[in-house]
């Protein structure tokens, strides 16, 4: 199998990042991806993490692990994705709304006035923020409906 090239596009910062050296566990063409990664810069709050892809849903959910291997929380982003099939490539673009997820099951939505500084900035299309607002609106909808793919994810 070829070597996949991973990168993570943000807003904020505006920046492009080759995150290829992710461990990939599993993977789907323009599907569905799991990587196990370590943070690019040591943080205090985290050792690793582990990243599940819903590319058709439009969001990534990540397991947080803390400093001494514990799970700490999910974090989802809401995503958009490109995938080039000839470099065998994915551009994972950052839609500046997430949502953390705490092992009960409660959760917290945040970075919400990124969007709004991004659009006023001309930064982001109105296009890609309504993209980003349904993508968030139906993840809402799994975990209010008691539906966050926990099952799914322990599979990998």
């Amino acid at each position: 199998m070829r070597d996949l090239c991973i990168l993570r596009k943000r807003f904020i910062p505006n920046e492009v990042v080759d995150i290829s050296s992710d461990e990939v566990i599993y993977h789907e063409d323009n599907k569905f991806l799991v990587t196990r990664w370590k943070p690019i810069h040591a943080r205090d709050d985290m050792s690793a993490g582990k990243s599940y892809y819903f590319i058709e849903k439009g969001y990534k959910i990540s397991e947080i692990y803390d400093t001494d291997g514990k799970f700490s929380y999910w974090y989802c982003d809401i995503i958009d994705t490109e995938f080039d099939i000839t470099n065998y490539k994915y551009v994972f673009t950052d839609l500046l709304a997430d949502v953390v997820v705490f092992e009960d099951l409660s959760f917290k939505v945040v970075d919400l006035e990124e969007i709004s500084e991004c659009l006023d900035d001309d930064v982001i299309t109105v296009d890609l923020v309504k993209k980003a607002l349904r993508r968030l609106n139906d993840l809402l909808q799994l975990i209010y409906k008691g539906e966050f793919p926990i099952e799914e994810m322990k599979k990998y």
